[in-house]
């Protein structure tokens, strides 16, 4: 564990983080230690289908297009934007958006470099036992635990209301009922009421939120009396994703945002799917990275592959 501080905000989901904001995301000892992370995510309503078989594009190879996924009939709706909505091919909106925001909730945790020790996640299946729907859940809530007494909470923001892809027929009502079914009696309010995305940081001292627009909260306004020392440890400034991939890829420096930690940041969102699609709490060792405990549980750490698009590691 270390002191948190809004330095660990360098916005990596992006590698935004241009000269103005370099003091603004490097304020040091600013929220002292960070225990209680919060990542919430927008309500992406999948609410859609059945969807018919059509023709295959004449220029689509839809053998190749679905790779190593089961094999399925082509309709267009398993392309484009929302292939994302089906599990043959992604994780919905939990490993989507989820990729990118928890790859900040876990640096500001100090465990990018690690994983949950546990995992016991909920989900709401707007299309459940219906063929030829979307079938990832598209409004979820789960509470992850990791070394050090790191409590982390990953939610869909149910006010924070979307669309996307042009095809999902609108939100559902969240009752009372429905809200505390998904999150749990023992949820916070504040919780269960969110209605913005982003990465929430609370620590004995104060919170900072962080998200694609900006670092809000009282550590980053006291900067503006007690700025950093000239001496401090500042985020390095990165504009462009690509270009800086393509640097290092020249001077064999370390990316902005490198494999080894962004592993670990799907690594968490993938044991949320598992947990929500099985029903129930997991148990992970980050070190040999297997779910224990749990032999069904195991076997979703990997899936079939379908030939000859296999890959042998």
């Amino acid at each position: 564990m270390v002191s948190f501080d809004s330095s660990l905000l360098a916005n990596r989901q992006t590698s935004w983080c241009p000269n103005a904001d370099i003091e603004k995301r490097s304020a040091t000892n600013r929220c002292d230690w960070c225990r209680r992370p919060r990542v919430a995510l927008p309500y992406y309503s999948t609410k859609a289908g059945p969807f018919e078989a059509t023709d295959v594009p004449k220029q689509l190879d839809w053998d190749l297009y679905q790779g190593q996924a089961p094999q399925h009939e082509y309709c267009r709706q398993r392309t484009h934007q929302n292939f994302r909505w089906w599990y043959e091919y992604a994780g919905g909106i939990i490993t989507d958006w989820g990729n990118h925001h928890m790859d900040i909730a876990h640096w500001g945790a100090d465990c990018e470099l690690t994983g949950p020790t546990s995992i016991e996640a909920r989900g709401i299946f707007p299309n459940k036992g219906r063929e030829g729907c979307f079938n990832t859940a598209d409004r979820f809530f789960s509470r992850m635990t990791y070394p050090g007494g790191v409590e982390l909470l990953y939610f869909s923001s149910i006010n924070d209301r979307r669309l996307y892809g042009g095809v999902a027929l609108g939100h559902e009502a969240m009752t009372p009922e429905k809200t505390n079914a998904l999150f749990g009696e023992d949820c916070p309010d504040e919780i269960k009421a969110f209605d913005r995305n982003g990465i929430m940081f609370i620590g004995d001292k104060g919170r900072v939120f962080v998200n694609r627009g900006g670092v809000y909260g009282g550590p980053v306004e006291e900067l503006k009396e007690t700025p950093l020392p000239s001496d401090a440890w500042r985020a390095k400034p990165s504009l462009d994703h690509m270009g800086n991939f393509f640097h290092c890829c020249s001077t064999r420096e370390e990316p902005v945002s490198p494999v080894r930690i962004q592993h670990r940041t799907i690594t968490a969102c993938h044991l949320t799917n598992i947990s929500l699609r099985l029903g129930r709490k997991l148990t992970w060792d980050s070190t040999e990275e297997q779910i224990v405990g749990d032999k069904e549980a195991a076997t979703w750490v990997a899936r079939p592959q379908r030939e000859p698009y296999t890959i042998k590691a």
